[in-house]
């Protein structure tokens, strides 16, 4: 069963809920039924919010999660209401297993998540970024920096962060597609310049002429250590 599916069912149990609420007419009952909705009508939000991340998730990335056993807590609650209202032990058993699908589902999505987006880091040509200029393997670097922390958001991972990372990564596969090829040497080269810690004794002749054939020489600046 789908997340959208899954996802509608809720929210024909949310509204199966407010009308709970609306058909008590006993002010003294209408009080005793009211916690018991509120707290069912807050599972239920919190499981929806994971239900909406899942369909996202799926949507951009095509990992579709099996939310199947999301439907045990409101059918069960549903099947209740049908007959007016439900008892209290109905009430605390379908919050229960509300709570319970919501933290699976929370965890499944924050494991499914962090696995699809190393995938995702593994397969960045990142060999190509020493044929970058400086600003844009800044902002490689930048970018890089970002997603990484997305990959491991702080809370439950939510629709935002599965928007931000899938466009984030786009943007930088995009700019590092664009960038010329370096022979793996030139690069390997570049990136031990770029250390700051490298001196010109360090640098072999071979080195100093592939990259004036890569026409990078120009690119390299010298400076000497005072004293």
């Amino acid at each position: 069963m789908s997340a959208e599916m899954t996802l509608e069912k809720a929210g024909k149990v949310r509204a199966g809920v407010r009308a709970i609420r609306a058909d008590q007419q006993d002010e003294n009952q209408r009080r005793h039924v009211a916690k018991r909705v509120q707290e069912i009508s807050a599972e239920l939000g919190r499981l929806e919010a994971h239900l909406r991340t899942a369909a996202t998730f799926a949507e951009r990335t095509g990992v579709n999660l099996d939310v199947s056993y999301v439907s045990d807590g409101h059918g069960n609650l549903s099947k209740h209401a049908a007959g007016g209202l439900p008892s209290n032990p109905a009430f605390v058993a379908a919050q229960r297993k509300l709570e319970a699908s919501a933290r699976r589902l929370a965890e499944e999505l924050r494991t499914a998540w962090a696995d699809w987006c190393q995938v995702q880091f593994g397969v960045l040509p990142l060999s190509r970024r020493s044929g970058l200029l400086k600003a844009q393997r800044d902002e490689v670097d930048k970018k890089l920096k970002e997603l990484k922390g997305l990959q491991s958001p702080k809370g439950d991972l939510d629709r935002t962060t599965v928007i931000l990372f899938t466009e984030g990564m786009a943007g930088l596969k995009e700019i590092l597609e664009e960038a010329v090829e370096l022979a793996p040497a030139v690069a390997q080269v570049l990136d031990r310049i770029e250390s700051g810690l490298l001196t010109l004794a360090d640098v072999t002749d071979e080195e100093i002429t592939l990259l004036r054939e890569f026409d990078l020489a120009a690119d390299i600046r010298l400076t000497r250590k005072a004293g």
